[in-house]
C-alpha cells in the first residue's frame, strides 16, 4: 500500500462512495494507490465513512472503521459519524465501539467513559485486532488502565499478532494491576451471558463477516416444522395485544414460518443458549407452543405491551418489551433455570422467575443466530 497520499486518489474515493452501490474492490484498490481514508468533501465535509453511515451500509462501514477510518471527525454541519446514524442501530454501536478505541488512543479517560455510556463495548476490537486495554497497556496509559479493569476489560484476549496485554506490558504498576485483575477475564464470561447485548452484537460481527457485507434475510435461518400461515385478522389480534405494530422481521417469520424451527438456533460462539421454535399464530390456547397458549402462561409476569414469540431449549420464553419507543428482546425463565442477580419474580408455587435484556431488536437477534452455521 502506498505511503504517501494522493488527492486524485482521495477524490476517486469520495465518488465511488456516492454511487448507489459502491464496489468494496474499487475502495480498497484506492486506498491502496494512496487514498486517505478520512478524506472530506469541500461541499459536506463529510468522509466516506459519512457517507457509508448514511446509506446504511453495514459492511461498508465495518470495513472502513476496520482500516483506520476515524469517527471522530466532524463534517460542516459540526457532526460526527454516529450523529447522523440511527441511534442504537448496530451501525451506532460500531462507531461507539471505534470512538472507544480513539479516546484510549487520546488518552482521554472522560471520552472513554462516554463512548461506554453510550453504548460502546469495552473489549471491542480496533485495528490489527487491539483492544482498549491493550492499546493503553502499550502506551503505559495508567489511568487509563486502571479504569479500563474497572470497566471489566478482559486480560486474556489476543490481538492479530499474537500479542496480549501481558507480552505488551512494560510499565511495572500496570504489570503489577494486570496481575492482581486476572480473575476479572472468568468474571467477565459470566456478566457476558448475562448481558446478551453484547453478545448478541458479537455474533452479529460474525455474521456480517460470514455474509460479506451482504443484506441478512430471514431465510438464510432455514426454518423447518412449520405451520400454515396465520390470516390477517390473527395477526391484528396479535398486534392487538402487544399495543404496537410487529416488528417486520417477526411478521414475517409469522407468515412464512409459522411456528418453525431454525436450522441456526445459537447465539454466535456461545454454547448456552439454543432456540427451539417460535410460537405458532393460530386459534389454540390449549396446546403448547401456541402464541394464544404462551400469552395465557406468562403475561402476568411479561407485564403490558410484552409479547412471547418463542421458547429456548430449556423452557426459556423470549420475549418482546416495549421500552424506549421499540420493542426490545428479552428472556423469561424460569425454576431451576432462572438466573441469578436478575429481575425475580415468583410463580404461584413459589418457583424463581428470572427476567433478562436480550438486545435491542428481533433484527440483531435474528442475525445472532445465523453467525454460527
Amino acid at each position: 500500500m502506498s505511503n504517501k497520499k494522493s488527492k486524485k486518489a482521495s477524490l476517486l474515493l469520495l465518488d465511488e462512495m456516492k454511487q448507489d452501490k459502491p464496489q468494496l474492490e474499487i475502495i480498497k484498490k484506492l486506498l491502496a494507490e494512496g487514498a486517505d481514508i478520512n478524506f472530506q468533501s469541500q461541499e459536506d465535509g463529510y468522509t466516506a465513512l459519512m457517507m457509508a453511515v448514511d446509506a446504511d451500509d453495514e459492511g461498508m462501514v465495518s470495513f472502513l472503521l476496520g482500516h483506520g477510518a476515524d469517527p471522530l471527525i466532524k463534517n460542516k454541519n459540526n457532526e460526527i459519524a454516529a450523529n447522523i446514524s440511527q441511534s442504537q442501530s448496530f451501525i451506532y454501536l460500531l462507531l461507539k465501539d471505534s470512538e472507544l478505541v480513539n479516546a484510549v488512543i487520546g488518552n482521554d479517560v472522560s471520552a472513554i467513559d462516554k463512548a461506554l455510556m453510550y453504548g460502546a463495548e469495552v473489549n471491542a476490537r480496533g485495528v490489527g485486532g487491539n483492544t482498549a486495554l491493550m492499546i493503553a497497556v502499550e502506551n503505559d496509559y495508567r489511568d487509563v488502565v486502571d479504569f479500563l479493569l474497572e470497566c471489566g476489560a478482559d486480560t486474556s484476549l489476543v490481538r492479530d499478532d499474537g500479542s496480549d496485554v501481558y507480552s505488551l506490558v512494560t510499565d511495572q504498576a500496570i504489570s503489577e494491576a494486570l496481575k492482581s485483575d486476572s480473575s476479572l477475564s472468568s468474571e467477565n464470561k459470566v456478566t457476558e451471558y448475562i448481558d446478551g447485548s453484547n453478545k448478541l452484537k458479537k455474533a452479529r460481527l460474525q455474521s456480517l463477516a460470514a455474509r460479506g457485507g451482504n443484506k441478512f434475510d430471514i431465510s438464510q435461518l432455514e426454518f423447518s416444522e412449520m405451520s400454515p400461515a396465520p390470516s390477517e385478522c390473527q395477526i391484528s389480534e396479535v398486534e392487538a395485544h402487544f399495543g404496537h405494530q410487529l416488528p417486520g422481521a417477526l411478521k414475517a417469520i409469522y407468515i412464512q414460518y409459522n411456528g418453525g424451527q431454525p436450522k441456526l438456533d445459537r447465539f454466535g460462539e456461545y454454547g448456552e443458549f439454543f432456540l427451539s421454535h417460535f410460537y405458532t399464530v393460530n386459534k389454540s390456547r390449549d396446546k403448547s407452543g401456541t402464541l394464544l397458549w404462551a400469552i395465557d402462561c406468562f403475561s402476568r409476569y411479561l407485564g403490558s405491551e410484552t409479547l412471547p414469540f418463542a421458547e429456548d431449549y430449556i423452557g426459556g420464553v423470549l420475549f418482546l418489551r416495549w421500552l424506549n419507543g421499540s420493542a426490545e428482546v428479552w428472556l423469561l425463565r424460569c425454576g431451576e433455570e432462572a438466573l441469578d442477580d436478575l429481575e425475580h419474580y415468583v410463580d404461584d408455587d413459589g418457583n424463581p422467575i428470572s427476567i433478562s435484556f436480550v438486545c435491542e431488536s428481533i433484527d440483531i437477534f435474528l442475525e445472532g443466530l445465523y453467525a454460527v452455521d
